[in-house]
């Protein structure tokens, strides 16, 4: 996958987020709704479709607790699915985002509701006025 384009920008991110928070606090993860990948630390991973799309909804929901029916929506477009399709999805995403998915500090369960994304940001494009 090619980042080339925000680079530095993201290099001056992570900077300044390590140099203004705590060391015991997680670097943030970065997502790229377009090419659906999660950059954490040492380089970009894919996050697949079905991930992408809860991953998705979450960060439309920013700092709020999103329902597990909002959720499966989300992720299968409408098709019945139930909790445990939405639990295996979940469990993938905490191995992409998190150091330890046992522990988890970005995607926080409110057993019985729904889940809450935190440190987690969208990579936006710009439109390419100041890219050369």
């Amino acid at each position: 996958m090619h980042h080339s384009f925000i680079g530095d920008r993201l290099r001056a991110f992570l900077h300044h987020h390590t140099q203004t928070t705590a060391s015991a606090q997680p670097t943030p993860v970065i997502f790229d709704r377009t090419q659906q990948a999660l950059f954490r630390g040492a380089g970009w991973t894919p996050v697949p479709p079905i991930a992408a799309r809860i991953l998705t909804a979450l960060l439309d929901h920013p700092g709020s607790l999103v329902s597990n029916m909002v959720l499966i929506r989300a992720g299968w477009q409408g098709e019945p699915r139930g909790l445990p399709d939405l639990y295996k999805q979940v469990h993938a995403l905490r191995v992409l985002l998190e150091i330890d998915p046992r522990h988890p500090h970005h995607l926080l369960t409110r057993r019985g509701v729904g889940y809450l994304l935190q440190d987690v940001v969208e990579l936006v494009e710009d439109s390419g006025a100041d890219r050369k």
